[in-house]
C-alpha cells in the first residue's frame, strides 16, 4: 500500500524477483583440444580434450579454469540492469575444473558449481572440483565452500577436501595433503624429456605436474599423472 509508504523510507527487493539480462562469458585463453561456441552466452557448452586446457571469465568477475577431458556448461550468467548486481553459475557434468569466484555483494547469492552428484557454492574463495560418474570431488583452497549433496550439507573450510557419492550425502571433510616440496633451486631443462625428482608424500596415491607458460598456469602446456 503506497498510502503507509513514508517518504525517504528504504525499499528492499528479492534479487531473484528483479529483471535480468543475459550478458556472454569471456574465454580469455584456451590451450589445445578446446570445442566452445564463438560467443558464451547462457546455456554455451565448453568441452577440452586430453590436452586441452581452457580459461573462462563469468559476468561477475569468478574465473574458471577447466582442465583436459572436461565438460562444463554456463547455467545461468546475468546482471541486473543499472547495477551492478550479476548471477553467475555453471554444470560440470565431468571432469575438472579450477574456480577463482569473485566475492559478491552482502545478500547477493554467489557464484556455484553444479555437477551430477551434488552443488557447490561460494562467496569469494578458491576451490577444484572434479566430477566423475558416480563422484564428485571438491578441494577448498581459500575461504569456505558449502557442499549439498544427498540430502545433506556440509561447510568445508580452506585445506580440507570432501566427496559427494551418487544417492548418498556429502561426506565429513579430510585435510587436503600437502604439496610435495619442490627444491630450492630447480635445475635448468634443456632435454624433451623432463625429469623431476620431488620427495615423496605420506598418503598420496597419486601426483600431478603441470608446465606452463605463465606464474598463474592459465596457459597449461603440459599435464602427467604419476603414480611416484
Amino acid at each position: 500500500n503506497p498510502n503507509r509508504i513514508p517518504t525517504g523510507s528504504p525499499l528492499r527487493f528479492p534479487v531473484a524477483l528483479l529483471r535480468t539480462e543475459p550478458v556472454p562469458a569471456t574465454l580469455l585463453g584456451s590451450v589445445g583440444s578446446v570445442q566452445a561456441p564463438a560467443t558464451l552466452d547462457e546455456g554455451a557448452e565448453l568441452r577440452t580434450g586430453p590436452d586441452g586446457h581452457a580459461t573462462v571469465r563469468l559476468v561477475d568477475g569468478t574465473l574458471l579454469r577447466l582442465r583436459p577431458d572436461s565438460t562444463l556448461r554456463l547455467t545461468e550468467s546475468r546482471r541486473v540492469p543499472r547495477t551492478d548486481l550479476t548471477r553467475a553459475g555453471a554444470r560440470l557434468q565431468g571432469g575438472r575444473v579450477e574456480v577463482e569466484a569473485a566475492k559478491p555483494r552482502s545478500g547477493v547469492p554467489g557464484f556455484r558449481v553444479d555437477t551430477p552428484q551434488g552443488v557447490l557454492g561460494v562467496r569469494g574463495t578458491q576451490f577444484r572440483v572434479a566430477a566423475a560418474e558416480d563422484r564428485t570431488r571438491g578441494e577448498v583452497l581459500e575461504g569456505v565452500v558449502a557442499v549439498a549433496g544427498g540430502g545433506a550439507e556440509e561447510r568445508v573450510q580452506a585445506g580440507f577436501g570432501t566427496v559427494v557419492e551418487a544417492g548418498a550425502p556429502v561426506a565429513p571433510p579430510v585435510p587436503l595433503l600437502p604439496a610435495p616440496a619442490l627444491p630450492a633451486e630447480l635445475p635448468l631443462q634443456e632435454r624433451v624429456l623432463i625429469r623431476l625428482q620431488v620427495p615423496a608424500v605420506p598418503g598420496a596415491t597419486a601426483y600431478r605436474a603441470q608446465v606452463a607458460r605463465d606464474a598463474a598456469f592459465e596457459q597449461v602446456l603440459a599435464e602427467v599423472l604419476s603414480p611416484g
